[in-house]
């Protein structure tokens, strides 16, 4: 592993750079998600289920972790994962020193710390705190077991927010204060990103504009975060879904389910990942005429309920 401090010109990309660490993480960033998935044969990658690490005491640990096997399609292994959560480093509540180990105990396979990047370092990262984060990464990060990520979500509050992971360094509002020099940075350090709670913000990425050299680099449209999906957020201002309008400006991103935790309960509060509409019930967001309610979820990222 080396290592690397500096900044750059500017001053505003700052970082440790963990390189062996960093390109070991990338494979399984190529699949962002939620849930992500790995075709593999069975018991290649992974075991069926997933050592569960000595935690808190308060806490009963799964005995088994989450079910490996995919139903849908023989010889595919699911991964479990939530690549978005926050501690006192941002906005969050929670000790950085305790995250990760938590996550792992609630029995994920890749946990990320994604702490903001806004202007100043003012409810969001300093260069000291992105360099610590690197290291609470690299000491939880166990091969084969349990993959920890370093990454941080840059924030503005009209155009959106973006996670960013696999970088060395990072950046923030007064170095990257639009999507298009967002989208160049990202591009020249090869990391890869999620639009985040697409529609909260009401420019929503300036509708999704895109930026043909930063297609393979956005990987993610998170559409469900903690209780809330975003299928249709931001319907009354745009006259489209997110997902549509995503996929329709040349993006191709997967779809993703996180926690976005900020307090201190790391891998154990409920993130949704499926929703299943009742179409006997209101539907709450604005939409299209007819569409079904989605307030009733009943699948979580929370490995043991997705047990079979």
């Amino acid at each position: 592993m080396t290592h690397h401090h500096g900044h750059d010109g500017a001053g505003h990309h700052h970082g440790t750079d963990h390189t062996h660490s960093e390109l070991g993480r990338r494979a399984v960033l190529a699949g962002a998600g939620g849930l992500l998935m790995l075709a593999a044969a069975p018991g290649s990658a992974y075991a069926n289920t997933t050592p569960i690490a000595a935690g808190s005491p308060a806490r009963i640990a799964p005995k088994s972790g989450a079910a490996r096997a995919s139903q849908l399609t023989q010889g595919t292994l699911l991964v479990h994962a939530d690549l978005h959560n926050h501690t006192l480093m941002s906005d969050g509540d929670g000790n950085p020193d305790l995250a990760f180990q938590s996550m792992r105990d609630a029995g994920l396979d890749v946990a990320a710390l994604t702490d903001h990047a806004t202007l100043f370092g003012i409810s969001g990262l300093s260069k000291s705190e992105w360099d610590r984060t690197g290291v609470l990464a690299g000491a939880a990060d166990d091969p084969g077991d349990y993959t920890a990520i370093r990454g941080f979500e840059w924030s503005h509050p009209t155009l959106g927010h973006v996670n960013v992971w696999g970088t060395a360094n990072f950046t923030d509002l007064l170095a990257s204060g639009s999507m298009s020099n967002l989208y160049n940075w990202i591009n020249g350090v090869d990391g890869v990103g999620s639009f985040n709670h697409p529609g909260r913000e009401v420019q929503r990425f300036n509708n999704f504009s895109l930026s043909s050299a930063a297609v393979d680099n956005m990987v993610a449209l998170e559409m469900f975060n903690r209780g809330d999906d975003y299928l249709f957020d931001g319907w009354a201002d745009h006259g489209s879904s997110p997902l549509t309008a995503c996929l329709n400006a040349g993006w191709r991103t997967g779809l993703t389910g996180v926690s976005d935790e900020h307090g201190t309960n790391w891998g154990w509060t409920e993130g949704v990942v499926l929703r299943v509409s009742d179409p006997a019930q209101a539907n709450p967001s604005p939409g299209p005429a007819g569409h079904p309610c989605n307030d009733w979820g009943v699948a979580y990222a929370s490995p043991w309920w997705l047990q079979p």
